[in-house]
């Protein structure tokens, strides 16, 4: 057991990893197991600012892998958008082929929530600002940019449409079936007057109960709190779009 932990440290030494002081009170021996009690001649010195230093930049590296990987990602994804978006494999999205491919993302969006496709205009507005060389043609560079803005502005939507619909629409008709329920008597005389006697006994106490108008108010605010949201998302994204300066075919 001893002879198997001895080759694990030095084949951990081997690969560049240095041994690791707990902070127990005590000094102990590298990569200890049981007791944390030494003999004075065995214990090793404090760790020293040459120690926290080198965990600082072992950090700083794997963060700066670990960004260098998520960046692979995007571009491979980039990539794998630009091959099927160029129908015609000239090496460039015209415009047409970009907005299908917005089309074609804004489908699988769906699938998620009821959103909207932007306007065949908001595309050419988004379009039109990363055409840099004016030339109609979006190259891979130019078309990742497209993808990244056209991405964000799809994901702010869906975030917004999601916190009305998840949260403040229940919660709004939480707020309003308090307020009619604690109204009771006052409900049942207005369903005396609209619904027919034979089917007071029935539906009176279903539509007097709090289920039936959390159910129903929910289900009104968020088809209405939400068209309303995306309203006001859509104008403040749409703020940072310039017009075009020619027509793109």
């Amino acid at each position: 057991m001893k002879k198997s932990r001895i080759s694990q440290i030095l084949g951990l030494l081997a690969c560049g990893f240095g041994p690791v002081w707990m902070g127990t009170g005590v000094h102990a021996l590298p990569f200890a197991f049981g007791s944390s009690k030494q003999h004075p001649k065995h214990q090793q010195p404090k760790p020293t600012t040459d120690n926290f230093d080198l965990a600082k930049a072992a950090s700083s590296m794997t963060t700066e892998i670990a960004n260098s990987i998520t960046k692979s990602r995007i571009d491979r994804f980039v990539d794998k958008l630009f091959d099927n978006t160029d129908a015609d494999h000239d090496g460039t999205i015209s415009f047409p082929e970009a907005y299908e491919g917005v089309l074609k993302f804004y489908i699988k969006l769906n699938q998620r929530a009821p959103i909207p496709p932007p306007s065949r205009e908001k595309v050419l507005l988004l379009y039109k600002q990363v055409d840099k060389a004016h030339s109609n043609k979006l190259n891979r560079d130019e078309y990742g940019r497209l993808l990244r803005r056209t991405v964000r502005r799809a994901f702010t939507r869906l975030a917004a449409h999601k916190a009305v619909t998840i949260v403040g629409a229940p919660l709004l008709a939480e707020l309003i079936t308090r307020k009619l329920t604690s109204r009771k008597e006052w409900l049942q005389q207005i369903a005396t007057w609209i619904i027919p006697l034979q089917f007071q006994d029935k539906l009176i106490p279903i539509i007097t109960s709090k289920g039936f108008h959390q159910a129903l108010w929910t289900t009104i605010l968020v088809a209405t709190l939400g068209n309303f949201c995306l309203s006001v998302v859509n104008f403040f994204l749409d703020l940072s779009l310039s017009k075009p300066s020619s027509d793109v075919s």
